[in-house]
């Protein structure tokens, strides 16, 4: 088979040049580098690259072909069970760090966690400054891809993990100063409008939809757990879509929580930080 004629192929069915050789290599098991030296490819691997043609033009996710993506520079699994990190949470993360990196020792959670993305690349940034570290799910599913990574990152002693809604199994524990960071469902129940249909179709709408009546319902729920918390401090990172900045500006003001909202890279108000404590 010809490397040059397979992406050909690809590209008539509009499935673009890097995604046929990202699957290419995957499938290889080989580097860029020693894709871009080749010229055929061994029919051996005939079946696999037609399987895997046949799934990306359904709008299989190529992430879900590839089991894996990336995510702040670092690679994590993923699976049919959890979001795909986007690099709009980046943000997110980077704000994270950035404040954690000015305290003293912290202790971080994540709720919600997916693929355990945020909690393992912060830990990664500012392991000396965090004395303990949970990742929490509601789906167990997630969380055997929230193991995988953890382990895949060598942070097994470092991530105690947790299946449980929201804050629930750490709310009896004590902490000096904590960090919190969520990515939760933030799109309202049904609300398709502004979604993409692969995303529809192939991630977990329970890690999508958010309420019945407002997107924030889980967030407010989770801050109502916060408040209750036995801590010194408690900054909470959330993740918001880009039409939501005044309805969180408006909850922060009426239960006098301050806050800063931060853009992504597209200009766009997607982290807030939120001081419970």
């Amino acid at each position: 088979m010809n490397k040059q004629d397979i992406i050909t192929l690809w590209a008539s069915f509009w499935i673009s040049a890097d995604d046929a050789l990202l699957i290419l290599q995957k499938i290889m098991e080989i580097s860029s580098k020693n894709l871009f030296l080749l010229n055929d490819i061994d029919d051996k691997y005939k079946d696999d690259i037609k399987s895997a043609f046949q799934q990306r033009k359904l709008g299989i996710p190529l992430e879900h072909i590839l089991w894996e993506t990336e995510f702040y520079g670092n690679r994590f699994f993923v699976s049919k069970d959890t979001l795909i990190p986007r690099n709009d949470t980046e943000i997110l993360v980077e704000k994270a760090i950035e404040f954690i990196k000015q305290q003293k020792k912290i202790s971080l959670a994540d709720i919600w966690t997916g693929t355990g993305c945020i909690p393992i690349s912060i830990l990664k940034e500012t392991w000396e400054y965090i004395s303990n570290a949970f990742a929490v799910d509601i789906s167990p599913e997630a969380l055997t891809i929230t193991k995988q990574n953890v382990s895949l990152h060598w942070l097994d002693d470092k991530i105690e993990v947790f299946q449980w809604d929201l804050f629930t199994p750490l709310e009896n524990k004590k902490f000096h100063h904590l960090v919190v960071t969520a990515n939760l469902p933030y799109i309202l129940d049904n609300d398709i409008e502004n979604m993409d249909k692969e995303t529809i179709d192939y991630e977990p709408h329970l890690a999508l939809f958010g309420g019945q009546e407002t997107w924030f319902e889980l967030y407010e729920k989770l801050v109502n757990q916060l408040q209750s918390v036995k801590a010194e401090s408690i900054t909470l990172f959330i993740e918001i879509g880009f039409d939501q900045g005044q309805i969180v500006r408006d909850f922060c003001n009426e239960r006098n929580i301050s806050l800063q909202i931060y853009k992504d890279n597209w200009w766009i108000e997607r982290c807030v930080e939120l001081q419970i404590r």
